[in-house]
């Protein structure tokens, strides 16, 4: 039962994040009229080529988060971007920061400040999905 609530705690904690990760890059316009996803390049094919990639890479960076050595700002810039692509295909965001934690073998909360800053830098139309 105590990790049962443990884990609750920690999602509401994750969401909690989430939401003010994305408060913060999206300005709180609220604005989700016209919810219609843009197509996001492949996931391979990202590179840190744009301003939008850099805000959201100087975030990530200025958070204070651990990310390991072991990602560069090109696999970064990748996941953000997979985010987009998941969201689109359907995945929320709670699994996908599931799935960026187990996969990057990084803490829930990292993985979960992750998404919120790749949905208000790529794809804001998702938003409301932070909620």
């Amino acid at each position: 039962m105590i990790k049962i609530l443990a884990r609750v705690i920690e999602v509401v904690a994750v969401v909690v994040l989430v939401l003010a990760v994305f408060a913060a890059l999206s300005g709180c316009s609220g604005d989700t009229a016209g919810r219609t996803p843009s197509p996001r390049p492949n996931a391979a094919a990202a590179a840190v080529s744009n301003n939008t990639d850099r805000l959201y890479l100087a975030t990530l960076h200025s958070s204070g988060l651990d990310l390991g050595a072991r990602y560069g700002d090109k696999e970064l810039a990748a996941a953000g971007h997979a985010v987009c692509k998941g969201l689109d295909q359907g995945y929320g965001v709670v699994a996908l920061s599931a799935a960026l934690s187990t996969d990057g073998q990084m803490p829930m909360g990292t993985a979960a400040y992750m998404v919120g800053s790749a949905v208000g830098a790529f794809c804001p139309q998702y938003g409301s999905d932070l909620l």
